[in-house]
């Protein structure tokens, strides 16, 4: 009940005894829907602390499906650090957080069609913080909302965005991190590439700036093969690479 009339939903259903089902491309009204769901894969986990030695408890740990409708299951460890979930075969990509720890990057998880059940051991480490900002190389002027993209192990462990001053801050796991800043618009790529920092555990770590320099600005003038301007002609400039299209106006201009 109560949902928007006419708009697509989506349904997701949950139980101890099944993996998670989910229900596409409803529209409210609609009567009849038959929900099946199947028992799945048992996934039987532990998560631990980096010495692999100490579990952790009341950890919430995120199983997110790699493939379409990129359905998500929560669940939590026990007091022995132990989780239990039932999940359909596929890809997925496990993460870990609690309220000191993290896992270090996500993990990937190939559930098989002809398995019972999965061991999945996963660890976990305290807590950092990572900070930076990004310039502009010629007038030093902040950069905001510039994407920042934070590796571990391999793997996206964190995406964030610059502040109006041009500043970036994150938490992400203790530990060895890459941190490189993804193309922004109307600058070239960052000339330090991605940089590696040590993230020490309840501290925050001091990036050095990321210097970009801006791409040169210039005119293009469409015209047909008749020579005359080729107005609303859509142009992508492919290399240096930049999002969105420039579209001509009545001159070609």
């Amino acid at each position: 009940a109560d949902m928007p009339r006419g708009e697509t939903v989506l349904l997701r259903f949950g139980h101890p005894a099944f993996a998670p089902a989910v229900v596409e491309d409803l529209k409210a009204p609609q009567d009849g829907v038959i929900v099946t769901m199947v028992r799945g894969v048992l996934i039987n986990g532990t998560v631990t602390l980096t010495d692999r030695m100490t579990p952790l408890a009341e950890a919430t740990v995120l199983m997110r499906n790699s493939q379409p409708p990129y359905d998500s299951a929560l669940t939590a460890t026990d007091m022995r650090g132990a989780f239990v979930q039932r999940l359909l075969p596929g890809l997925y990509l496990f993460e870990v957080s609690a309220a000191q720890y993290r896992s270090p990057g996500w993990t990937k998880v190939l559930v098989p069609e002809d398995a019972d059940t999965v061991q999945v051991e996963l660890v976990a480490a305290g807590v950092g913080r990572i900070r930076g900002q990004v310039r502009d190389a010629v007038s030093g002027d902040a950069i905001p909302a510039a994407l920042i993209r934070i590796e571990a192990r391999g793997m996206t462990a964190n995406l964030t965005r610059t502040g109006g001053a041009g500043v970036f801050e994150a938490q992400v796991a203790a530990g060895d991190n890459v941190v490189s800043v993804e193309t922004v618009p109307g600058y070239g790529a960052s000339p330090t590439g991605a940089v590696r920092i040590t993230v020490p555990e309840g501290k925050t770590a001091e990036l050095p700036t990321f210097w970009l320099k801006p791409l040169p600005s210039y005119d293009v003038r469409v015209i047909g093969h008749n020579g005359e301007p080729a107005g609303d002609a859509a142009v992508m400039l492919v290399r240096p690479a930049q999002f969105g299209w420039r579209f001509a106006d009545a001159e070609g201009n």
